[in-house]
């Protein structure tokens, strides 16, 4: 028990005998001046006088002396320094991190970008399967799809591209591939949808933009791009 635990007991041992005092006086009060009160109730009178004065004696008078503090009270200053040690205990559970390095790990593991422009990340794609260095019987007219003009047909024909079933084949990969590696013309696969017109080409369909080329209307007859 502490000093201050010791203080606060014998306060309260010291009252609460006040108390007893005082009940005793009350009992002897009530049987002498109690208009014939019996014995009995003079004594329980007295008890009661006791236990209340008792009660409230200590709640004044030791409160009053800095003696009131229940002991948890006085205890809780000393819990506060608990908290330094269980940050303290993190640099112990982190001790054990490094012999489980995930981010090396992860690095080791990346692969890395192959002759074809693939780097493994998805946004290279892949290399179309279906390019061959020479068209198989006659190539068709690459310049019937919108955004395919005479410079761009002869780049597609040195990547291996001459027919329309070729590009109606591309997945999103490969047409992600062939966009890149179109060093002047960057994303003109798909932000002309080449795929689908070359679907509707291949299939012996025509496209508003490959019958305007038919009727002359876009190339002029050097080869070069005319009107739109």
């Amino acid at each position: 028990m502490t000093h201050a635990a010791e203080d606060r007991r014998a306060c309260q041992i010291f009252l609460e005998f006040g108390g007893v005092i005082l009940g005793i006086i009350a009992g002897m009060w009530f049987y002498d001046h109690g208009r014939g009160w019996h014995p009995f109730w003079a004594a329980l009178g007295g008890i009661v006088v006791a236990i209340l004065a008792g009660w409230l004696f200590k709640q004044v008078f030791c409160r009053l002396l800095g003696l009131g503090r229940s002991e948890a009270g006085n205890a809780a200053p000393a819990a506060a320094p608990a908290a330094p040690a269980e940050s303290g205990a993190r640099p112990a559970a982190s001790a054990a991190g490094p012999e489980v390095p995930a981010a090396p790990a992860a690095a080791e593991s990346a692969p890395e970008a192959d002759a074809s422009g693939d780097d493994g990340t998805g946004e290279g794609g892949h290399r179309p399967a279906n390019l061959t260095e020479k068209p198989e019987g006659a190539p068709d007219d690459l310049k019937k799809i919108k955004g395919v003009g005479p410079k761009l047909e002869k780049m597609l024909n040195e990547m291996g591209i001459w027919h329309f079933r070729q590009i109606a084949e591309w997945g999103p990969e490969e047409v992600a591939w062939v966009d890149r590696n179109l060093p002047a013309f960057k994303g003109r696969v798909s932000r002309d949808n080449w795929v689908e017109q070359a679907k509707v080409l291949a299939a012996g369909g025509a496209t508003e933009f490959s019958q305007r080329v038919e009727k002359g209307e876009v190339y002029d007859p050097d080869g070069g791009k005319g009107g739109s």
